[in-house]
């Protein structure tokens, strides 16, 4: 029997990711391929010849760049609800629709199990994206995902708006936000200008003890309030706006897994559980657990209700394949 043929990423054929140390990639899944930099032009970077190979292995369904992405995080499902492109060829010629932006890695948190705060600002203020966006990017794009550091207090960030509401008033933004800071009046009156489609607010935890280990500088009743800033937005004039919470599950916080799904179910609001394969603390990571650790660890999560088993998948699967290859 022949094996099933891969699902089709359709990222590379509807985006560019742009990171804040000026490399371009697919997506956000893959920092390990560069696609070009803030100094090429955007024609070289979405018609290049990376690109174009990453758009035939996924073509023949043979994927190999992706290879691990797709099995390990499946993380083409995140790009599903784009229609399949006509004509799909290696030299795809037409227009960008989608941009997910790291222009900046300006935070106010300093989480133990991310760098990002610690990269560069303001590299792209002279670059493909402000000089070439108005004309080959900004006018196509139907969905922006604005990502951090915290875009929501980043100067880019209000910039790019003021931007599009001239130029594409119709396109959708979606954020991922840390929700630490107070809902001022400007960015109140920023997010009444355009279409939201989604907020991500990454919470990672549910006690203000194991949120002081994992966000430093944060304020865990800040990001509460957000939470529920945003809850009202979606009851009272945004029905359809999708609200997540993400926890990245470390050791830190493994405890709280169960308090946070349930917290997400009482609110509504759907769940995201994320694996650190990352871990730049080297302290954190459930992948530095001991056999015997990573064991218990999915003895534990096998005894949580059945309601929550697609959102456990993504830390048993990892979990499973390092005992697998150890």
């Amino acid at each position: 029997m022949k094996p099933s043929p891969q699902p089709l990423c359709k990222a590379p054929f509807v985006q560019l990711l742009l990171a804040p140390n000026g490399n371009i990639h697919p997506c956000c899944y893959h920092f390990g391929y560069k696609l070009g930099t803030f100094r090429d032009s955007f024609d070289s970077i979405w018609n290049g010849k990376r690109i174009e190979k990453l758009r035939k292995e996924l073509i023949d369904h043979s994927p190999k760049i992706c290879k691990s992405r797709i099995h390990n995080l499946q993380c083409h499902k995140n790009f599903e609800h784009f229609p399949v492109p006509t004509g799909l060829k290696p030299v795809f010629r037409d227009n960008i629709q989608k941009i997910d932006i790291r222009l900046n890695g300006h935070c106010n948190l300093s989480c133990i199990m991310c760098d990002v705060w610690q990269q560069p600002n303001n590299l792209y203020n002279d670059s493909f994206f402000w000089n070439e966006g108005p004309e080959k990017i900004f006018p196509f794009i139907k969905e922006v995902e604005i990502l951090g550091g915290e875009p929501l207090i980043q100067r880019d960030t209000y910039k790019f708006i003021n931007a599009m509401i001239v130029i594409n008033p119709d396109c959708q933004f979606s954020f991922v936000t840390n929700g630490s800071f107070p809902i001022s009046k400007t960015l109140k009156s920023t997010l009444s200008k355009i279409k939201l489609r989604r907020i991500q607010i990454s919470i990672d935890a549910v006690t203000n003890d194991t949120y002081d280990q994992i966000r430093k500088g944060g304020v865990f009743s800040l990001v509460i309030d957000t939470l529920e800033y945003f809850e009202s937005l979606r009851e009272t004039e945004l029905p359809d706006l999708k609200l997540v919470a993400s926890m990245c599950v470390v050791k830190q916080n493994f405890h709280e897994i169960e308090d946070f799904l349930k917290m997400c179910f009482q609110r509504r609001i759907e769940p995201e559980l994320q694996f650190a394969f990352y871990d730049p603390s080297n302290k954190s990571s459930l992948l530095l657990w001991s056999k015997e650790e990573k064991k218990e660890a999915l003895v534990k999560l096998s005894t949580l209700p059945n309601t929550y088993n697609t959102y456990l998948e993504e830390i048993k699967r990892p979990l499973l394949r390092s005992l697998e290859s150890s």
